[in-house]
């Protein structure tokens, strides 16, 4: 039997059951129902199935005095070693994320410094024409290392949505805008197959702006001589399905369980946050991402938002 995903719990040595099951139905129905093994658990937070066999234990009088769980891992692997070894993988990248945004703080300040005292220098100079091409370097290095130090922050920080009717079609245009410049020297070009109309979703309007460039930067920059993007939407059930596709290089099978991994990256340029924030903002939105790629052949991003309800 499989119970619903678990958005809150985190496996932790020694913890107790209940504290880690907080908030759901399960400890209950595995002590008061009669549930057949095995039994699977979805952790969001490790991204991994949790699959046991499980057996109540009663004393003289048949109380329930506990449970004895079997815990096995998704592909059979063994859970106990196999989650302690995710564990270990997320506290490192959480004391990297820590000392990164520390780091971050701090360049901020004087990072601006040299920007404003870069531009008063750039205006002052009379022979503009020999040193211009110096300070327009400059500049484009310092607004590089802003994007860097926005991406830190923005990944560390807590997300705070303001959540509100949103219609994606306002999405799709506002993206359109501010990716027409780019892509058009890129010579990328996005087509739109959508329904006449589609329902609203329960979202961040910004934060959604957000999902959409990181995946169709990553959809363009696929696509070093240029071609089409295609994005695709319809209403599923209670949410709004949406493909992103490229036929561009496509994604190596031994990376794409890495692509979500915060500063993972195969690009000289970047930090390797971009699909990492995508879908922390996805998760935070009660939705989903996923993404199927074939190496050299294209790569499907496929988004899953809730429907606003009234």
């Amino acid at each position: 039997m499989s119970f619903p995903k678990h958005n809150e719990g985190l496996f932790i040595r020694g913890a107790s059951f209940e504290s880690l099951f907080e908030g759901s139905e399960l400890f209950d129905k595995l002590k008061n129902e009669n549930i057949p093994p095995p039994v699977s658990v979805f952790f969001i937070p490790l991204s991994i199935a949790l699959t046991f066999t499980h057996h109540v234990m009663k004393d003289s009088d048949s109380k329930i005095i506990g449970l004895i769980l079997t815990l096995l891992g998704e592909d059979s692997k063994e859970g106990v070693s196999y989650v302690d070894d995710k564990m270990i993988r997320m506290d490192r990248l959480a004391k990297v994320g820590l000392l990164a945004s520390s780091i971050a703080h701090e360049i901020r300040n004087p990072l601006a410094g040299i920007s404003a005292n870069v531009q008063v220098l750039a205006e002052i100079i009379t022979d503009k024409k020999e040193y211009q091409k110096f300070f327009d370097v400059i500049l484009e290095e310092i607004s590089r290392v802003e994007k860097i130090i926005h991406d830190l922050l923005d990944y560390s920080r807590p997300t705070k949505l303001l959540l509100s009717k949103v219609f994606i079609t306002e999405v799709f245009e506002h993206i359109q805008t501010l990716t027409s410049a780019q892509f058009n020297k890129q010579k990328v070009a996005i087509e739109f197959l959508l329904p006449a109309s589609l329902p609203p979703i329960r979202a961040d309007f910004g934060q959604v702006i957000q999902v959409f460039l990181n995946c169709l930067m990553n959809a363009a920059q696929a696509l070093p001589e240029g071609g089409k993007i295609i994005l695709q939407c319809d209403a599923l059930n209670d949410h709004l399905n949406i493909s992103i596709k490229d036929r561009g290089m496509g994604i190596k099978p031994a990376l794409l369980d890495k692509i979500f991994e915060p500063f993972f990256t195969t690009r000289d340029k970047g930090l390797g946050l971009g699909l990492s924030v995508t879908k922390k903002i996805m998760e935070d939105h009660k939705g989903s991402i996923s993404i199927e790629s074939i190496e050299n052949i294209g790569t499907t991003v496929k988004l899953l938002f809730p429907l606003f309800r009234d």
